[in-house]
């Protein structure tokens, strides 16, 4: 400690908390609403397949929370060490339009970084809900296909066995 004041800005009533800044991560968690499918345990109670997709799902949820946590932080130094090396060029600032000039940088590159996250999250879940309909879209037309195939092979057996089948 060498008694010097510290040099390190305070929050800013201005600024939204760390937690309004939220950039998505690089991997989709797992969706918490989608419903579970039915457990072979029964009624009886949660079976450990179950507990264990909860605990992968929660743990997903806070390995993203602490991405975003740690991303926040990173974006307001970022903008904090970019605001100073801004003013530092603008030799005329007196320390209290310094601080008001950092302090207006960081607030709106805030901002600006909130806004992008709301579009990037917007874009995912759209490619997200696209992606879901294509599947679906795929796992009809298998379905048709497996079933007309299937019906045909039962037409081609039973044919076969009225060829087989000598006549009277």
């Amino acid at each position: 400690m060498t008694g010097e004041p510290d040099s390190r800005p305070g929050p800013d009533p201005a600024v939204p908390p760390d937690s309004a800044v939220a950039p998505p991560s690089s991997a989709a968690p797992p969706d918490p609403a989608a419903p579970l499918p039915p457990d072979p345990a029964g009624p009886a109670g949660p079976g450990p397949a179950v507990a264990a997709r909860e605990a992968a799902r929660e743990a997903a949820r806070g390995v993203d929370e602490l991405e975003r946590y740690l991303l926040r932080r990173a974006e307001r130094h970022n903008a904090h060490a970019d605001a100073l090396s801004f003013t530092a060029e603008l030799p005329w600032l007196t320390p209290a339009q310094r601080e008001e000039v950092v302090r207006l940088y960081v607030r709106e590159r805030t901002v600006l970084a909130r806004h992008t996250q709301r579009l990037i999250e917007a874009a995912l879940e759209e490619t997200a809900a696209r992606d879901a309909a294509a599947r679906e879209a795929l796992r009809r037309r298998m379905c048709v296909t497996v079933s007309a195939l299937l019906g045909a092979l039962a037409l081609a057996l039973c044919l076969l066995a009225l060829a087989l089948i000598p006549p009277r």
